[in-house]
């Protein structure tokens, strides 16, 4: 395996054992345990609350590398500023998704011993992958050209923005309005949402990379 995969891989394993260990674990679970009930009473916010993990991912990991300077680190290392760039997003896809298979599993858990949550369907699942790539399409390219300390409101404006959007995205498609619910939760409309949630992050990624490669430390 080639040196650049390989520190790749270790900044990932890096930031997730960083956020673990950080405040951000315990809200975390709190928002992914709040989603789980307010899906249980068909409550568009839930969809909201699976995306606060990757919120606080973005935010802790950019708050750690500005409070220990990672940065000079991670720049003395043998890795292009392109491949930390891809280990950043890399590390923001797998908490979404680790979210939403905890999600899941505690809430078929839940649902099997008769308490009140519900496991994210499908619907649920689709928004909330858009909505955390959303989330880190926009914040991460002003914090990899102008660092945490700059754009910490931007992280905050961006998931305030972001919820409204996909809680409104959720009310539309609630059971009573078949209409929309039967064209919206097609298969072929939530596969277009997931690559146009996927596309973005390639976007993001490109100019993440455009613009941390002049950042100047």
């Amino acid at each position: 395996m080639p040196q650049g995969r390989i520190i790749v891989y270790t900044l990932v394993y890096k930031d997730v054992l960083a956020i673990l260990k950080s405040k951000a674990t315990v809200p975390s679970l709190i928002c992914i345990g709040a989603a789980l009930v307010t899906m249980h009473g068909s409550s568009p916010v839930g969809v909201f609350l699976l995306c606060m993990p990757t919120y606080y991912f973005v935010a802790y990991s950019g708050m750690y590398d500005y409070k220990y300077a990672q940065e000079r680190f991670y720049l003395s290392l043998p890795v292009s500023r392109s491949e930390w760039v891809l280990s950043r997003y890399l590390s923001c896809l797998l908490v979404a998704f680790a979210t939403l298979l905890l999600a899941f599993a505690a809430g078929s858990a839940g649902s099997f011993l008769g308490l009140p949550v519900r496991a994210p369907e499908a619907v649920d699942t689709v928004l909330a992958i858009f909505a955390s790539c959303l989330t880190t399409g926009i914040s991460l390219p002003f914090q990899f050209r102008l660092g945490y300390d700059k754009t910490r409101w931007i992280n905050f404006i961006v998931m305030i923005v972001n919820s409204a959007a996909v809680s409104a995205a959720r009310e539309m498609m609630r059971p009573d309005n078949s209409i929309v619910t039967e064209r919206v939760t097609s298969l072929i409309m939530l596969s277009s949402i997931v690559a146009i949630a996927l596309a973005v992050q390639a976007v993001s990624f490109a100019v993440s990379c455009a613009l941390f490669a002049h950042r100047e430390f």
